[in-house]
């Protein structure tokens, strides 16, 4: 079997592993197999909330893994949000999606090219979809995987890091932004 040396630790690793077994970082996206050999690893300092949680041996990776499935089959799906935000008629996302069957493209790159949006208009599409997007450890903490104060003490920890801000000197919770509301029930079937 092919070896290369793993880019975080630079011990000699099987191409097609998950995991090293030196330092233990992951080699490969599950969701993508996108391979850390063929790149340079992400910055420690930008680390996902999720990443942070599987560090600290707070979740597992089944548990991350199953959250992050949760999370991505309550997003609404883009010709939703178009549709709802008058972008686009239910015969134009109907075109739209007829159109991804033949191509191996996304909804909103296909309703660019064929002129029925503008970048800018995706854009904006895009961002209120994420803002419906339930965040991991809300959807952690749905799921029973971890406590809210686990979750709490967590992202406080996080943001310190992340942010180079003090834990001591981050806002009380109760002037911070509240989490977006779950995400409500796609108007489309499932496999569209």
């Amino acid at each position: 079997m092919a070896t290369k040396n793993c880019p975080y630790c630079h011990q000699p690793q099987q191409v097609d592993a998950l995991k090293c077994t030196q330092c233990s970082e992951y080699l490969r996206c599950k969701f993508c197999a996108a391979s850390a050999f063929n790149s340079q690893p992400p910055p420690r300092d930008t680390v996902g909330f999720g990443q942070h949680l599987l560090d600290r041996q707070l979740v597992t990776l089944d548990e991350l893994l199953t959250a992050l499935d949760v999370q991505m089959s309550r997003r609404k799906r883009i010709g939703v949000v178009a549709r709802e935000q008058k972008k686009l008629s239910p015969s134009q996302v109907y075109t739209v999606l007829n159109a991804q069957l033949n191509a191996n493209k996304r909804f909103g790159q296909l309703a660019v090219e064929s002129g029925l949006l503008t970048v800018q208009e995706l854009d904006t599409l895009l961002m209120q979809q994420r803002a419906t997007t339930v965040p991991i450890g809300q959807m952690l903490c749905e799921l029973g995987f971890i406590t809210k104060d686990l979750l709490d003490k967590e992202l406080d920890e996080y943001e310190s890091v992340q942010f180079a801000i003090p834990a001591s000197n981050l806002p009380p919770k109760s002037l911070r932004p509240a989490p977006p509301p779950a995400a409500s029930s796609l108007e489309f079937p499932e496999d569209w």
